[in-house]
């Protein structure tokens, strides 16, 4: 968990940030990281708060089906400077 970003709806962004060459890959290791964080987090935040996850990746992410099924959300560096 790199980042967290309260939003005024009610909405806790899980930010994962990520430096690589070549489009992240989430493969069953990282989402099984990624699914305990949000679970820690939620029994932290209780239930009042839904939590989504976005990933800042320099080169962005590979679409696959962890990434599918985790990330609400990601962003690549380029879009920073657009």
């Amino acid at each position: 968990m790199d980042l967290l970003i309260q939003r005024e709806d009610n909405i806790l962004c899980l930010c994962e940030c990520k430096h690589t060459k070549d489009p992240f890959l989430i493969d069953k290791k990282v989402a099984m990281q990624l699914m305990h964080k949000v679970e820690k987090l939620k029994a932290t935040v209780g239930g009042d708060m839904q939590i989504q996850v976005v990933m800042i990746a320099s080169a962005g992410i590979q679409q696959n089906v962890w990434s599918d099924e985790l990330i609400d959300a990601s962003v690549c560096l380029s879009d920073f400077f657009q």
